[in-house]
């Protein structure tokens, strides 16, 4: 149970990267180098977390997330998010060094984007066609 608590405190970082709050609570929003913090320190963890339960294994295998630890989506997922806004940062720095961007705002924007491709296809999509969606014009 314990390990289940760590990782669930470490998870809750990518909630508060991206400023992800509760309804009618105010949001902390976090600058582009603290997000990133964030998420290395969850993406640190989550690889430490497969290494020690994978060697406990006499060969090696993918982590499939029931074995003690997080799947290997999760584990592309977040570096996935990590690596995105590593180039983002890298682009900023060069573009415009001085800009503050508000990762709020652009998550805000993904979702709204993914909601309104979602409709093209169908008026009233179903949970699967969301699912499957969400593969397909995911950024």
């Amino acid at each position: 149970m314990k390990g289940a608590v760590e990782f669930l405190r470490h998870l809750e970082l990518l909630y508060k990267a991206f400023s992800i709050h509760l309804k009618h609570q105010k949001a902390q929003k976090l600058s582009l180098d603290e997000a990133i913090s964030k998420l290395e320190t969850l993406d640190n963890f989550s690889k430490e977390t497969v290494e020690n339960v994978m060697s406990t294994f006499e060969k090696p295998c993918k982590p499939s997330g029931i074995m003690g630890t997080v799947s290997s989506q999760t584990l592309s997922f977040v570096r996935m998010i990590l690596e995105g806004l590593r180039a983002l940062e890298q682009l900023l720095k060069e573009l415009s060094p001085n800009y503050k961007i508000d990762l709020y705002t652009c998550l805000s924007i993904q979702v709204e984007n993914l909601h309104a491709m979602g409709h093209f296809e169908g008026q009233f999509p179903t949970l699967l066609q969301y699912a499957q969606n969400l593969a397909k014009y995911r950024v």
